[in-house]
């Protein structure tokens, strides 16, 4: 058994990095590498592989779709494993990822040594936190227990408050009642652990939240 990996990252050093970490993994192949979603969407189409090594790569400006690359490449190839890096370690935000589909997940801390049991895993379907994120979990889940997936509404609204809108604008925008996009913002907030605005921009990034938003998009029959 050989895992086939294509590899995409904007980052040109970790991308190096990487290429030499998984070129050195025992019954893995490297069958290519991306330095952009344009890049790696067309790799993708041209040699057969088992799973993808991301990070939250947005799509190219040529692109006509807003999703980053995780969310475009699962629409191409929803049989694929996907192993997502990341420096969020929100117990929330991991959950969310996890309900989407993204079951392997990396923190960049724990890349050197545990890229390749993430890679073995998303290869067999299972599900893998790296230590970082595993800890980050655990800490979450005995302050405020089980962690709990943010629906694509309080995504929404997260994303709008990141931007800059307040509660009532947001209300005017999405014709619904300021209560309702309050309450929005609430859960949203108490799921990822937070207690006021200024935690919120500390806590979550509007790439983070463009990447939930678009796996929400991609993923049928989760809740809104």
């Amino acid at each position: 058994m050989c895992i086939k990996v294509i590899c995409a990252d904007r980052h040109p050093v970790l991308l190096i990095g990487m290429q030499a970490i998984i070129e050195g993994l025992e019954e893995v192949e490297l069958v290519g590498t991306a330095n952009n979603c344009t890049s790696a969407l067309r790799l993708s189409n041209e040699v057969f592989f088992d799973v993808l090594v991301t990070d939250t790569t947005a799509p190219a400006p040529d692109y006509d779709d807003w999703r980053p690359l995780v969310c475009l490449m699962r629409d191409k190839h929803p049989e694929k494993g996907v192993v997502l890096h990341s420096c969020n370690s929100n117990a929330a935000y991991l959950s969310t990822l996890s309900c989407c589909g993204i079951h392997a997940l990396v923190a960049k801390n724990d890349i050197t040594r545990h890229l390749g049991i993430a890679i073995q895993s998303a290869y067999q379907g299972g599900t893998y936190l790296s230590p970082q994120l595993a800890l980050a979990t655990e800490a979450h889940s005995r302050l405020y227990g089980k962690p709990v997936p943010l629906t694509y509404r309080e995504i929404e609204v997260l994303q709008l408050l990141l931007s800059g809108n307040k509660v009532t604008e947001i209300a005017k925008k999405r014709f619904r009642a300021k209560q309702t996009i309050s309450t929005h913002k609430s859960s949203a907030m108490s799921k990822l652990g937070i207690s006021c605005d200024a935690g919120l921009f500390k806590t979550i990034s509007e790439e983070d939240l463009s990447l939930l938003a678009g796996l929400r998009n991609t993923v049928r029959g989760v809740s809104n």
